[in-house]
């Protein structure tokens, strides 16, 4: 297909739509048009220029942010300029007619692909999005303070060992954002203090989606909804489910006030992005938990934690964006593993004991698994025979992208969700890594099992591991690979430094107590929030 017939296949697909604008077929369309030029490299390179003219001779701001979001996810357009987000971002800063709510479900579906996108995670990047969550808040806050003002409340009027912990969802033992925020309840309940725990269901845009292709819903558990306590490793964490999707201002404004009226010495936003936890920052002190250790939160809150320490790079991204320094809080990203409660077997897997067991875990790796990991793979097929990859998660493209390739489709297994990692990592060698930005807590799981783990220097599990299980690139995790397999002392050594690492680790109630006491030790009246 030439490149004039392509601009004027997807310029005819905005035609038939500009009065009535059926969004749906519009993204089906796109998505066969998509398929067609990321499979034909003869075309590859028209996809820049055509979607780009796209783009420009449409009048309706959310076709032109349509469009942007296809260049967010074209590989070769990623490869020449990734300067569609920063169009993106321009738009939502500068368009009224975007009612704040559809720009909060754009903020989270364009982090989502800078989250799974590598090459997009640079700091003007992080820094766009920033301003844009900046400037929602205050739009929201403007809103409901302009009806109604909430004062801040100063220390000595506070419940003194009382604690919100606000998280935008919960769903189970295995996902790593309902652990931490499990985590940190228990953590606080075991010194002596009352916790309400609150999800907000405010990633679940069932009710306001807007037009993005690739648009990512979240899960969410009605069965929730009735709750009013959770059973965590022997402790009664009270619990209260308020909603699925963005809550209108009325309703915001509603839980601020009680909220407000229960005063509690501090909340704690669980990922640092809930728009109750950053409405709260506004009359009492709120805690941004960071849930990965590799990057600064991007919050308006007073406080926030990070996993590793802090560097000149972050230094330069807080002074640009106006974040004080000293609000940040240096920890070990710990966590606390799911008690195993089986015992599986090679054979309950569908292995041979003769073979060595490497895992690729996580939850969204349709996004993390690409060409590049693939030819990895195949050249440790190439030059060790009894290896086996094995990939546990979420994977609907794994018939598609390893089952139909003859190298890789030899040495991998796809074992699903697991309920029991623990379980499943009894059985395992090595854990390895693909480049991106999550996988913190199933790295950590396989430490604390002894598991040693192959990462690249980016990302969660390499803020986690360091630089003992890193490697430069991924010809040198084939190397690794190889070494760990023929090399029976190096890896009874790094066996002994990952359980270590991962005890060291796994003390989630020591840790998080300091920070609340560090958090404290920092806190005055004269505070005043400036966004």
């Amino acid at each position: 297909m030439a490149y004039e017939d392509v601009k004027d296949k997807v310029l005819g697909i905005v035609s038939e739509l500009s009065d009535e604008m059926n969004y749906q077929a519009l993204i089906n369309k796109s998505s066969e048009l998509i398929e067609y030029l990321n499979k034909n490299p003869s075309d590859k390179d028209y996809a820049y220029l055509i979607i780009n003219v796209c783009a420009n001779d449409v009048d309706d701001v959310r076709l032109k942010l349509f469009f942007y979001s296809i260049l967010l996810q074209m590989p070769i357009c990623l490869a020449k300029d990734n300067f569609a987000l920063e169009q993106s971002v321009d738009i939502l800063l500068k368009t009224p007619d975007i009612s704040v709510e559809e720009k909060y479900v754009y903020f989270y579906e364009i982090s989502y692909r800078l989250f799974v996108t590598p090459v997009l995670q640079t700091d003007d990047n992080k820094l766009l999005l920033w301003k844009l969550y900046n400037s929602i808040v205050k739009k929201y806050h403007d809103a409901i303070w302009s009806k109604e003002k909430f004062p801040y409340i100063s220390i000595d009027k506070r419940n003194n060992d009382f604690y919100i912990v606000i998280t935008d969802q919960i769903l189970g033992e295995e996902h790593g954002p309902t652990k931490s925020a499990l985590d940190r309840c228990r953590a606080l309940i075991a010194n002596n203090n009352n916790v309400l725990l609150i999800n907000t269901g405010e990633m679940c845009f069932y009710d306001i989606s807007v037009l993005f292709y690739g648009f990512v819903f979240a899960n969410h558990v009605d069965e929730l909804d009735n709750m009013e306590s959770i059973n965590y490793k022997g402790v009664s964490i009270p619990f209260c489910q308020i909603g699925k999707g963005i809550m209108d201002i009325p309703k915001l404004r509603d839980y601020l006030h009680i909220i407000y009226d229960y005063a509690p010495n501090m909340v704690i936003d669980i990922g640092g992005n809930t728009l109750l936890g950053n409405l709260c920052n506004y009359f009492i002190p709120t805690l941004a938990v960071t849930l990965g250790p590799d990057n600064l939160v991007r919050t308006t809150e007073k406080w926030q934690t990070l996993g590793r320490k802090i560097t000149d790079k972050d230094r330069t991204m807080l002074q640009r964006i106006g974040y004080p320094e000293d609000k940040v809080i240096e920890m070990i990203m710990t966590f606390e593993c799911k008690e195993q409660s089986i015992v599986l077997s090679k054979a309950d897997l569908g292995m041979k004991e003769e073979d060595f067991e490497i895992a690729i875990v996580g939850g969204r790796l349709d996004d993390e698994v690409g060409p590049e990991f693939l030819e990895m793979i195949r050249k440790v097929a190439g030059s060790v025979s009894n290896v086996r990859f094995n990939f546990c998660g979420i994977f609907s493209k794994y018939e598609k992208l390893i089952g139909e390739d003859p190298v890789c489709s030899g040495i991998c297994r796809f074992l699903g969700m697991q309920s029991d990692m623990m379980a499943v990592l009894d059985n395992i060698d090595l854990y390895v890594n693909p480049i991106r930005l999550g996988g913190g807590t199933s790295a950590q799981e396989a430490m604390l099992k002894g598991v040693p783990v192959v990462t690249c220097k980016t990302g969660d599990v390499y803020a986690n591991c360091h630089d003992d299980f890193a490697v430069d690139d991924y010809d040198e995790m084939v190397q690794v690979i190889e070494r760990y397999v023929n090399d029976a002392d190096y890896y009874k050594s790094q066996s002994k430094k990952a359980h270590e690492l991962g005890e060291l680790e796994h003390d989630t109630i020591g840790e998080f107590n300091r920070i609340i006491e560090e958090c404290h030790k920092r806190d005055d009246d004269n505070y005043f929030l400036n966004i």
